[in-house]
């Protein structure tokens, strides 16, 4: 083809070779096109790669290197090298691959390795990636010979090619949606069968921690050639007229409607038209398994793929799901062959009746009351796993969220595991559910087609700042824009009834004539009342907000060795505080989140620490400061902030006092802070008043600074002005030397038990402890060990120290500010019984050792008991 560049291409941020450009073309139906800029001649920016539709080939830039899609070559034959770029023998199906360690999915490879300043980069905490190689060998069930086989990942970080029996099935660049592939003819009936699969983590888009590998589930369907459609059910459950408030202990009610449609689909290679099925479904209240309601509808199919619509009676008043009272219910259908009498397919969705609405003057409202969002920003990763997350631990992510008052959660920034939902759903989290990349029409599809049914989702999302440039020439292009419109497209077409806004993390998109019907403030916080005057009739949210940095226990910044401290004092150039994104102190106007009915709420950036993008500080930093809460699950100094104005409305009240008294020279100044929602506030020094009372500015904090002496210091809370006596106290005491360990189960995580087949996780808390159970923040250089009996293992372990270079699976780890954990699984390759326990064993060098039990129990678990 010509060396000219081609007109209307679009970019491929992730491709960094001639290779991965051309494997982009091809794993792109749309793709005609493809073209490479290596940076040795005339052509534009170097190594780069366009892709898309054909068109003139015309432009005066030369120098291009590319192939029109039917000169690209037939996917090769597996070759002898297991290094090779396309086709490596390791795909074959008489690869030995003997030598392999046999290991469990999700998995993430990357997270296995250890930190190199100079083979790994800053964006991605330092970790090296690389190619990882997955085999799976099983045999054919034979009740399901004559059907066809649906290979599905829910997620694969990297660009993946599939084998299956040695026969390439396909190349993708892959990454957040979920992937599947129709693999019946290549499957031997009569005998064992094998599934290969090859990731390369070394292309990315992201500039956070992402890791590499099969990182969620994986299964192989089987389905009749008339069957249910893959995410074909839609249950907008819908409230009619008046509804009945919820109280502390019962949720709302209302009337509800389902207009449901469920789609029929049939194989391309049988004809179905005419064919007579029947759909019958059945409502249950999820909760008791009570029948609502049963109904039933007979169709004659017309071809490849057949919508019903059916009204599914939701007979009384329904619960609604809410913050307080998530009440869910599910819809099971089942697809039956009238002329047989026999069920063809079924599955079974969960949904939820809420009333959602943005509203331009009082933000968002759930069912009837105005609510707060009060959300995070999450990335995917936890130590120990890297972004291979269990499905059973999102529900403790999520819980972690809410200890501090958030109800919300944005799914940053990317389509998120639907084991987080499931968490969301059962446990009353908001959700904003969010498009990794403009541009990516048909992985929007399969988001909204597949969350839509999530009564937690409340907002979707096109995309997040630079990944809102669809075409190259910037997030504000025609380009850009128009792939834009055809997100919000799909959004409003696949969901049309659940009245869910779309919006975008993208300033420039905020104009008066916006196409967005959730307008998104990405910080510039003091132009919250600017936006309202120029777009007065949409509703306005803080999409991302404050990016404050702190580490816990830190009292100063040491930015040359990784440290920030942990007042909430520090935020890099685009950011705020929380007092100020939130409270609008320091802020034009006192513009806050929390100050503006009119701005529905936030989502601060982050709620956990993440591996990479350390800001402000560079190597040896690994990950990074912006959490709430650290990586491992600790509160932070700056996390009573948050529960203190963020659980206000639940009528909590928070007293807390920073830093810990400890560590300092004798008669060195130090400045204390108390974060609390009661009015007012006192500190006493080794049981002397230290200056009087001191009123609570709201949204903000009260500081002493004064020289430390060994002892205790104390804050007391008084929830009325002038109250003769306090309501609450908080104590830090100087500690003594470490004597022993405690550990614990933390955060309840495993306490119903482990699961027998490993499919749940324990986590175990252990605490450096003085002779008077006081905890010794400054031990750091004690080293815990963490063991199992027999039928456990332990998994991997952190600290929350985002200076951490130790690998994550290592079974010890050093102290950080007198804290650790780990997490345990039932070591499912070892005989291991119900009613057993798994012991752990805590140890460190010159000290006293603890114990913990976890009991072993019959899978599964529900949601409530992980």
């Amino acid at each position: 083809m010509s060396s000219k560049q081609c007109f209307g291409l679009s970019p491929v941020l992730y491709a960094n070779s001639q290779d991965t450009c051309l494997l982009a073309c091809c794993a792109d139906d749309t793709c005609e096109v493809w073209q490479w800029c290596d940076g040795s001649s005339a052509c534009g920016s170097s190594e780069s790669c366009w892709i898309g539709p054909l068109g003139e080939c015309t432009d005066q830039e030369e120098g291009w290197v590319g192939a029109y899609r039917n000169e690209l070559p037939p996917p090769p034959e597996p070759s002898s090298t297991c290094n090779t770029t396309l086709t490596p023998e390791c795909g074959g199906a008489d690869f030995d691959d003997s030598s392999w360690r046999t290991l469990d999915i999700p998995h993430d490879f990357v997270v296995e390795g250890t930190v190199d300043e100079m083979k790994g980069d800053i964006s991605h905490g330092f970790l090296p990636v690389g190619v990882g190689w997955y085999r799976k060998y099983f045999t054919f069930p034979p009740n399901e010979e004559g059907k066809l086989a649906y290979l599905q990942f829910e997620g694969v970080m990297g660009a993946v090619e599939v084998y299956v029996n040695g026969l390439f099935v396909a190349s993708k660049i892959a990454s957040y949606t979920p992937l599947r592939y129709e693999i019946s003819d290549l499957l031997a009936t009569g005998g064992g069968n094998v599934i290969a699969v090859r990731v390369d983590g070394s292309d990315t888009d992201s500039w956070w921690y992402d890791g590499a590998g099969i990182y969620r589930t994986a299964s192989i369907t089987f389905t009749p050639a008339i069957h249910l459609a893959q995410y074909g059910v839609y249950a907008p459950a819908l409230v009619q007229g008046e509804i009945v408030p919820e109280t502390d202990d019962t949720p709302a009610t209302a009337e509800c409607t389902l207009p449901a449609t469920i789609e029929v689909e049939c194989a391309s290679s049988t004809s179905c038209a005419g064919s007579k099925v029947s759909l019958h479904v059945s409502v249950f209240e999820a909760s008791s398994s009570s029948i609502v309601s049963q109904t039933s509808v007979d169709e004659v199919l017309e071809g490849d793929l057949t919508t019903i619509s059916l009204d599914v009676p939701l007979e009384g008043s329904t619960k609604l799901w809410s913050i307080l009272h998530p009440s869910l219910y599910t819809m099971e259908v089942a697809l039956v062959d009238l002329d047989r009498g026999i069920i063809l397919d079924k599955t079974a969705v969960s949904f939820g009746c809420r009333r959602a609405e943005f509203d331009a003057e009082s933000g968002f409202i759930l069912n009837g009351v105005a609510t707060k969002i009060l959300g995070v920003a999450n990335h995917q990763d936890l130590p120990g796993f890297g972004v291979a997350v269990p499905d059973t631990l999102q529900s403790h992510r999520v819980l972690k969220m809410q200890e501090f008052g958030a109800n919300a959660w944005r799914t940053a920034h990317n389509c998120p595991s639907s084991s987080l939902l499931d968490a969301t759903d059962a446990f009353g989290m908001l959700v904003w559910d969010e498009n990794h990349k403009n541009g990516q029409t048909e992985e929007a599809v399969t988001l909204v087609r597949r969350d839509r049914n999530h009564p937690s989702v409340i907002i979707w999302s096109i995309c997040n700042e630079a990944l809102c440039n669809a075409d190259g020439l910037g997030n504000e292009s025609p380009g850009s824009m128009e792939a834009a419109q055809d997100i919000i497209d799909v959004y409003h077409s696949l969901d049309p009834l659940m009245n869910r806004p779309v919006s975008s993390n993208q300033n420039g998109w905020n104009t008066a004539d916006t196409f967005l019907d959730l307008v998104g403030v990405d910080y510039a916080v003091a132009t919250y009342d600017d936006v309202k005057s120029i777009i007065p009739s949409k509703p306005i949210i803080s999409s991302e907000t404050s990016s404050a940095v702190s580490d816990r226990g830190e009292s100063q910044n040491d930015y040359d060795s990784g440290i920030v401290t942990g007042y909430d004092t520090e935020a890099p150039s685009w950011g705020s505080t929380a007092q100020d994104a939130w409270g609008g102190f320091n802020v034009a106007a006192n513009q806050g989140i929390l100050t503006r009915p009119f701005v529905s709420g936030g989502f601060t950036w982050t709620g956990w620490d993440y591996k990479g993008e350390p800001t402000p500080t560079e190597w040896p930093t690994v990950s990074s400061h912006f959490g709430i809460i650290d990586s491992a699950g600790f509160w932070k100094d700056r996390t009573y902030w948050y529960s203190s104005w963020w659980k206000e409305g639940e009528g909590e009240q928070e007293l807390f006092l920073f830093p810990r008294w400890s560590g300092f020279d004798e008669g060195s100044n130090v400045t204390l802070w108390s974060f609390s929602n009661y009015p007012e506030v006192e500190l006493f020094v080794n049981g002397e008043s230290y200056g009087g009372r001191k009123s609570m500015p709201r949204y903000a904090h009260v500081e002493w600074t004064l020289p430390f002496e060994p002892g205790g210091v104390e804050v007391r809370g008084y929830a009325n002005v002038g109250d003769a006596y306090s309501d609450d106290t908080f104590m830090s005491t100087t500690p003594g030397e470490p004597i022993r360990l405690r550990a614990s189960i933390m955060d309840q995580v495993g306490s119903s038990g482990l699961a027998l087949d490993g499919s749940n996780v324990g986590k175990v808390m252990v605490e450096v402890l003085d002779g008077n159970d006081n905890v010794v923040d400054s031990s750091d250089s004690i080293v815990v060990t963490f063991s199992t009996s027999e039928n456990g293992k332990i998994v991997g372990t952190g600290n929350g120290n985002p200076n951490e270079h130790a690998s994550d699976i290592l079974s010890y780890r050093g102290i950080f500010h007198g804290l650790v954990m780990g997490w345990i699984v039932v070591d499912r390759k070892l005989c291991a019984n119900e009613g057993d326990e798994v012991v752990v064993k805590v140890e460190a060098e010159g000290l006293e050792g603890d114990t913990v039990s976890f009991k072993i129990v019959e899978p599964p678990l529900s949601m409530k008991e992980i």
